[in-house]
């Protein structure tokens, strides 16, 4: 039903993964996919043509926002749920990866856009730190946007990123054990953006 009745364009990003910082020279330039979600291919295939957010413009419209925290539950038990088909042990949900997660989220919906580069130029080895999660240890972030709300988005979106060989990597790697999700929606329900943080 939602593949038929909802047909939202979701945006989402490479992931970026490694030990806690990754050297810059290991971080690749941003590669994003829009297609629509429940379509059988994607639409359009970017490469850093996802922009920025215009910090001025941000500034003075600044969208309400909210947390969805019943699609985060949502998405963790999706992760963990393909992880147990492949044989792999399930993450943990942790209590600094949220939080660092959430405010990642909140900082994309309000944007509109889907980027690792956080508020203020934050990397996300940086947001997890600040957090208070151990540095070095492997992590990676996932992002995601949609444009509009549904509960149906958690099972789409990891549907989605398990068919990108990329972020199936980096969901789905053994070494994992912890998992925080965010997940922000505007007030007006233009945009729902997804930040998932993994680490071991």
């Amino acid at each position: 039903m939602f593949a038929t009745a909802v047909r939202a364009l979701l945006i989402y990003c490479c992931p970026l993964e490694g030990p806690s910082p990754v050297p810059l020279a290991a971080v690749r330039p941003a590669c994003c996919t829009s297609l629509l979600v429940g379509a059988v291919a994607a639409i359009a295939s970017f490469g850093a043509i996802v922009a920025e957010p215009d910090n001025a413009s941000a500034a003075k419209t600044k969208p309400k926002v909210a947390l969805a925290q019943g699609l985060e539950a949502k998405i963790v038990r999706q992760v963990n749920a393909t992880r147990r088909k492949k044989g792999l042990s399930t993450l943990r949900a942790h209590g600094r990866l949220k939080k660092s997660a959430r405010s990642h989220s909140r900082f994309l919906a309000r944007a509109g856009t889907a980027s690792h580069v956080g508020s203020g130029g934050s990397k996300f080895w940086e947001r997890i730190a600040r957090a208070g999660y151990p540095s070095g240890r492997r992590s990676a972030e996932t992002v995601g946007l949609a444009f509009g709300c549904h509960s149906s988005y958690a099972k789409a979106i990891v549907g989605e990123w398990m068919r990108s060989p990329q972020h199936r990597k980096a969901l789905m790697r053994r070494g994992y054990s912890r998992i925080g999700v965010g997940v922000a929606r505007t007030a007006s329900c233009s945009h729902t953006a997804f930040v998932i943080n993994v680490a071991g």
